[in-house]
């Protein structure tokens, strides 16, 4: 499958505060076509506005930071798998510790990235779980 890097991004411009300064969740629509990969990806500031997001909209996909703000990733996860069993979720964090893979799996992740991450593992992890 050839995957071209295009992303169509959609969020709306939130205030951010002092300890949110950056995006924590990513939330993705997926549509294949015949010769690439399309995603909509709607972006959160902490697991309180990632939440209300999930409330509103069907997705594809989620990109969960584990030390979002507010909420973090496996609370918000666990009020997910609450509503939905079946969505995929990866834990993106630059967290290491023991039994990691163990503990994220129970916490109902399918997969993780590691911060930083190279684009490609990024992108063939979101499509192993999309395809």
């Amino acid at each position: 499958m050839l995957f071209n890097n295009s992303f169509s991004r959609e969020s709306e411009n939130r205030e951010k505060g002092p300890a949110n300064n950056g995006i924590s969740l990513l939330l993705f629509h997926y549509q294949k076509t015949v010769t690439h990969c399309i995603f909509t990806i709607h972006t959160a500031e902490n697991g309180n506005v990632a939440w209300e997001l999930f409330q509103q909209q069907s997705y594809d996909l989620l990109l969960i930071d584990l030390e979002m703000p507010l909420m973090d990733g496996k609370q918000l996860l666990a009020k997910i798998r609450d509503i939905n069993k079946d969505i995929p979720a990866i834990a993106f964090t630059a967290a290491v510790y023991e039994n990691m893979y163990d503990d994220l799996h129970q916490h109902g992740f399918n997969s993780y990235l590691h911060k930083p991450f190279r684009p490609v593992e990024m992108h063939r992890n979101i499509l192993q779980h999309l395809e």
